[in-house]
């Protein structure tokens, strides 16, 4: 059997009056130029990752590297649709700093593409660049129960249909301490401490 192109012109096409649906194959797909099939700011795809574990890691002065710390389990893979969708990255972290002095007041949070900062603003001079920073669960210093949190956003044109890997990371600009996630440092297993949960969201959004 010979199969050859056509076209079909129409107005308007929709399902049977039962089913009101229009069903493509397994295997077939309908296909078009930017914002032909997808209406550009519609959400094409979600993805996240949410993580329960509680971890420590080592966190040393990094804040003129080309590369931040990743935050242990917070990377998250997807692969892009279309290569000029817009990618909204949603982050939320919980945990606490080992020392405060060095880890809470002089760190900033941030979103990595493939271990590269995105979006990041002008590194002027000395400064720790980054997209948030912390929020202090005390008034004072504690590096012990209260735990900290961070919550940011950030937005990415990857402009690739590979798949690339978020991750939340940090930079620190003082001295190496060690960063407590989901959990307190001492971990206790009581109603005096804490534990909770961090999360990467991906939206990604047709152009």
């Amino acid at each position: 059997m010979e199969y050859c192109m056509s076209r079909l012109i129409v107005n308007q096409i929709q399902g049977d009056a039962a089913s009101k649906q229009i069903q493509i194959p397994t295997g077939h797909r309908l296909t078009g130029g930017t914002g032909s099939i997808v209406p550009a700011g519609s959400v094409v795809q979600c993805q996240n990752i949410r993580v329960t574990a509680r971890s420590s890691q080592s966190i040393t002065q990094n804040s003129a590297n080309a590369s931040a710390t990743n935050i242990t389990g917070m990377t998250l893979n997807v692969t892009p649709v279309f290569a000029n969708s817009k990618m909204i990255i949603q982050a939320r972290w919980c945990g606490e700093f080992g020392a405060v002095s060095s880890g809470g007041w002089n760190n900033m949070f941030l979103i990595q593409r493939d271990n590269t900062p995105v979006s990041q603003p002008p590194r002027l001079g000395g400064l720790t660049a980054g997209d948030m920073p912390s929020s202090l669960g005390y008034y004072a210093q504690d590096d012990s129960s209260t735990m900290e949190n961070c919550m940011w956003d950030t937005v990415d044109f990857p402009n690739t249909t590979s798949q690339v890997t978020y991750t939340a990371a940090i930079y620190n600009g003082f001295t190496g301490y060690t960063l407590y996630n989901n959990r307190n440092v001492n971990g206790a297993e009581n109603s005096s401490y804490e534990t909770g949960s961090s999360t990467i969201v991906v939206w990604e959004i047709a152009q």
